[in-house]
């Protein structure tokens, strides 16, 4: 069994990104919107600024109190679309709920759009390319086998799925609330999961040597008031029979913040 290390991949990748930023005319504008004050939004959104000035992007962070209006959150959007400075919009999912968030998404200039969260843009999700990543530098082979995406979130399993139709990868999705959900997991060959459902894949639920990668994440504060990652797998007891597995920390996380950094390196060169 291997426990896949995110934070190295992530560390290769930063290491050429900075080196990459350093040779830019000017340091790279990453403009990030949170509303409100959800725990994971905050912890994520600390974690992508540490990386970002770590190879020199300006990190720019917008907050919006958690009764903000879809107006005001449109008219922020609108105001960096058309500031020259900002390369980059991110905005923290998930969104309140008087907000459409499809509809804000939209808003996002296709040019600007570091998540590839609007389907006009081009460059590949950070998600899709972490998981991709991984496959690539442990040499997982996706030919002819059985892969079944858990969740068709905007983050993870939609891009994916489509990243797979686009590549001729074939795969079948489902969702937590799937009625035969552990009868398609113990068929598969490779499962990606990210419902965010903490502990949702048990370890009667997967067959030995089963590649897991484990993008699912839920922050839970633990009783000394600490924030707690957990993963959609229960990966103290699903590692003991997986080939390659994720753990819930130190997995995909840090590779898709690097490929989010990757994206805004590759959009700032592309207007600079």
């Amino acid at each position: 069994m291997i426990i896949i290390d995110g934070r190295l991949i992530a560390k290769n990748i930063r290491g050429v990104l900075k080196k990459e930023v350093g040779e830019l005319n000017r340091p790279p504008v990453l403009a990030v919107i949170l509303v409100g004050q959800d725990p994971a939004s905050e912890l994520y959104t600390r974690i992508k600024e540490k990386a970002a000035m770590e190879i020199g992007i300006k990190f720019v962070k917008y907050t919006l109190p958690e009764n903000a209006t879809e107006q005001q959150l449109s008219d922020l959007i609108i105001k960096l679309n058309n500031d020259s400075n900002t390369n980059a919009i991110v905005i923290q999912l998930p969104l309140p709920l008087q907000i459409d968030t499809s509809k804000i998404i939209s808003l996002i200039k296709p040019h600007k759009d570091a998540d590839a969260l609007n389907e006009k843009t081009k460059i590949t999700p950070p998600t899709v390319g972490a998981i991709m990543e991984i496959f690539s530098h442990y040499r997982i082979s996706l030919k002819d086998k059985n892969i079944v995406i858990v969740g068709h979130g905007k983050l993870v399993g939609k891009p994916l799925s489509m990243y797979f139709d686009k590549h001729g990868i074939k795969y079948e999705i489902c969702d937590k609330n799937t009625a035969n959900l552990a009868e398609k997991t113990l068929r598969a060959d490779v499962i990606i999961a990210g419902t965010g459902s903490p502990h949702l894949i048990k370890k009667n639920m997967v067959k030995k040597n089963v590649v897991i990668i484990d993008a699912g994440t839920a922050v839970e504060k633990t009783s000394d008031n600490k924030s707690k990652v957990l993963g959609d797998v229960d990966f103290e007891n699903v590692q003991l029979i997986a080939s390659y597995i994720t753990p819930p920390t130190g997995g995909v996380g840090p590779i898709t913040v690097a490929k989010l950094l990757e994206n805004v390196v590759a959009l700032a060169k592309k207007n600079d």
